[in-house]
């Protein structure tokens, strides 16, 4: 579903829909019919080029997005990645995602997140915002990464933090390896106080299923199942279930996708602890952030 929806956005990024396209070669230009799905695959190749060099130049930059408790406070951000390419505008974080894990650029990538998230976790901390939560996503892919738990350790050592602050959102963008070393890496990354969250969360056989596996802290509902809660009776009480199966097992139920009063008002009243979403703040930039957080919480001292 990921990939198909990041393929989507490829075509409309591309906003070629001539089926010719004149193409330079040795000097020459020579006239080649190339179909949609040609024009698709060059685009995404193009893009993967570019988003390997945009990683080792530092060309990306981190939104938080902050995450509200059911009183109003805040409790945390999720660090978003943002790109602006210089031909193609805004890369959608969906399809810079998709990329990453299609090219194996997810693993410098996702150390890159985690790097300036901790560091922007530690700038806060000096300002006082402590009892904040960073949270990071992390694919699938990544835990085949043996290595991660250490150099998650060693970024968190290095700033100053300690491991309850970083929170690490496992994604469903691909199937979540059901192997040894995941289990490995998964429990190495509990036992040092990091963590985890599932993230996209619905009631199909796989989100239960590592709700098992897993040792999560949170759950965060699917938002194709919370923008509709109040228009579709099926996701009011899917949402209904999942909030008593956290309460049942002590995890906490983020809502995201909030974007109306009536619609965190539904959800409140279902279950959910936490709430995130444009109805409380669109993602921010680091110094946009601190301005946020000055009127919706108190500093820690």
């Amino acid at each position: 579903m990921r990939r198909a929806e990041a393929l989507r956005l490829i075509r409309e990024q591309s906003a070629f829909h001539d089926a010719t396209q004149t193409i330079i070669s040795s000097g020459h230009k020579r006239q080649q019919i190339v179909t949609r799905e040609d024009k698709v695959g060059m685009i995404a190749r193009e893009l993967v080029l570019d988003l390997k060099q945009a990683v080792k130049q530092d060309e990306l930059t981190l939104s938080y997005q902050p995450k509200h408790d059911a009183g109003g406070a805040i409790i945390g951000v999720e660090a978003l990645i943002r790109w602006q390419h210089p031909r193609y505008g805004f890369v959608s974080p969906l399809m810079i995602i998709t990329l990453a894990e299609d090219s194996g650029v997810i693993h410098s990538l996702g150390r890159w997140v985690i790097e300036q998230s901790c560091a922007c976790k530690s700038r806060w901390n000096k300002l006082g915002y402590k009892n904040l939560s960073m949270a990071v996503n992390v694919s699938p892919i990544q835990l085949t990464d043996k290595d991660l738990p250490n150099f998650i350790n060693k970024c968190i050592g290095n700033n100053g933090l300690l491991a309850g602050e970083l929170e690490l959102e496992i994604t469903e963008s691909s199937e979540i390896p059901d192997d040894e070393l995941t289990d490995f890496i998964l429990d190495k990354l509990s036992a040092t106080g990091v963590k985890l969250a599932m993230d996209d969360f619905g009631m199909g056989y796989s989100s239960l299923l590592h709700m098992r596996r897993f040792q999560v802290a949170a759950i965060k509902i699917d938002g194709s199942i919370t923008r509709e809660v109040l228009t579709n009776q099926m996701n009011a009480d899917i949402v209904r279930t999942i909030a008593s199966l956290g309460k049942s097992q002590g995890v906490q139920v983020v809502a995201e996708y909030v974007e109306t009063l009536e619609q965190r008002q539904a959800l409140s009243n279902m279950g959910c602890d936490v709430f995130q979403g444009y109805y409380h703040s669109p993602p921010l930039n680091e110094t946009d952030c601190v301005a946020y957080f000055l009127t919706h919480q108190k500093k820690v001292d």
